[in-house]
């Protein structure tokens, strides 16, 4: 919300400006900015959640028809224990936004906890998920005869990839998003404290 929208009164009295907040459209503002952030970071725990899913029941079919299903079931196991941790991490998440208070101030600080959140969760996915998945894939690539050489280089590039890529969208979208909220909330607290 620009604060253009906000209406000017003439004080008579000290013949200064004084500002109001059209509180309905600010709040209305608010909870438009916490909606969009709580839509993506719901995509991403989704995404997330479904892929490692879907590539562990996968992983599991192919392992139990190979005679040699070491290789496969080790990362089968990875991926649904991450698909598994990824669910109890969106449920765990979910609780902690029930704290926050209905008010503007509330809906504010949720839509600022919502944006760090959903900024440390592409570093954990990197870190959690991307980096364990290359350690293993290195170890039994070399143990395995080399035969997943390929994707422990894949693996290595994505995490390349993926860190320039988090890096960017925090820089491009996140940050600004979160500046401009806690923009808003000290603009309202100052407000509050004259």
């Amino acid at each position: 919300m620009d604060f253009e929208e906000l209406q000017v009164i003439w004080n008579s009295q000290n013949h200064e400006k004084m500002y109001t907040i059209n509180e309905d459209v600010l709040d209305n503002y608010i909870k438009k900015k916490g909606k969009s952030i709580g839509k993506m970071l719901s995509l991403s725990e989704f995404i997330l959640i479904a892929v490692n899913l879907v590539v562990g029941i996968w992983l599991t079919i192919e392992s139990l028809d190979n005679n040699n299903p070491s290789t496969q079931s080790i990362l089968a196991v990875f991926y649904l224990a991450f698909a598994v941790f990824s669910f109890t991490r969106r449920l765990i998440r979910r609780n902690e936004e029930k704290p926050f208070n209905q008010t503007i101030a509330g809906e504010l600080d949720k839509a600022i906890w919502r944006v760090d959140y959903l900024m440390r969760q592409g570093k954990n996915a990197i870190i959690w998920n991307l980096i364990p998945l290359a350690a293993i894939l290195g170890v039994m690539s070399f143990l395995d005869t080399k035969r997943l050489l390929w994707a422990f280089g894949f693996i290595v590039v994505t995490i390349v990839v993926s860190y320039f890529e988090y890096q960017r969208e925090n820089k491009k979208i996140h940050l600004p998003n979160k500046r401009n909220l806690e923009a808003l909330r000290e603009k309202l607290t100052a407000k509050e404290n004259q």
